[in-house]
């Protein structure tokens, strides 16, 4: 069995979505036809808000409110991980510890780790899988904003200590994965974003996919 991850899914900022590839046993999120807007869907106008316009700037609180420092919400790293095709059945026990920090500066990111560690277990076909990801340091790079997105890119993961363990009936197996971890953190990406004084949402993009359940809920700080 191999892990594969499927990379654009990765929010550079939060690492450890990088299971998502494992909670799946296997599969890796695909575009498909169900997941692209319909005709109807694309062209239905946003509600407008009190001013009239059609709110999108308002919504997301525009590229400014980006600005600042945000500690990452540990529980929706947890619904996020839960979203991976095929995995809610499994019914995996999930757990998600340490801290980590997103800071958005002058057209500078940085994602500080503080020993930030993904477990999870599940059973499948008789068997017992078992995997830990742990994250420790700090990722930098750059980004861009518009009112209702934000890209990432010329990361460097050098500082981040990745660690990456996967068992199965308690005996470690190596699923080559590592590599596929570092390229990860290198790809950099978009996600939507929605941002308040409070709280910033960030929603990856992948074209022809639905990433709606991938949702980091990141909270000022």
């Amino acid at each position: 069995m191999r892990l594969r991850t499927h990379r654009a899914l990765v929010l550079p900022a939060v690492g450890s979505l990088l299971l998502l590839g494992a909670c799946s046993a296997g599969e890796t999120l695909e575009p498909d036809d169900e997941a692209t807007p319909s005709a109807e869907a694309t062209e239905e106008a946003p509600e407008a808000d009190e001013d009239g316009d059609g709110g999108t700037t308002e919504a997301s609180g525009g590229a400014a409110c980006l600005e600042g420092d945000w500690s990452v919400d540990l529980d929706s790293l947890l619904e996020a991980t839960l979203s991976a095709p095929g995995l809610e059945a499994l019914e995996p026990e999930i757990e998600v510890t340490g801290d980590s920090t997103v800071t958005f500066a002058d057209g500078t990111f940085t994602a500080a780790y503080d020993d930030q560690v993904t477990s999870m277990s599940w059973a499948m076909e008789g068997q017992e899988f078992s995997t830990v990801s742990g994250f420790d340091g700090e990722l930098t790079g750059t980004y861009e904003a518009t009112d209702a997105e934000v890209t990432l890119s010329d990361l460097d993961a050098s500082g981040v200590t990745l660690t990456n363990t996967t068992s199965i009936n308690g005996e470690e197996v190596d699923l080559g994965t590592d590599q596929a971890v570092t390229d990860a953190f290198s790809m950099g990406g978009t996600s939507t974003y929605e941002c308040t004084d409070d709280e910033l949402r960030l929603t990856p993009v992948v074209e022809g996919a639905e990433t709606s359940g991938f949702v980091t809920v990141l909270h000022r700080r």
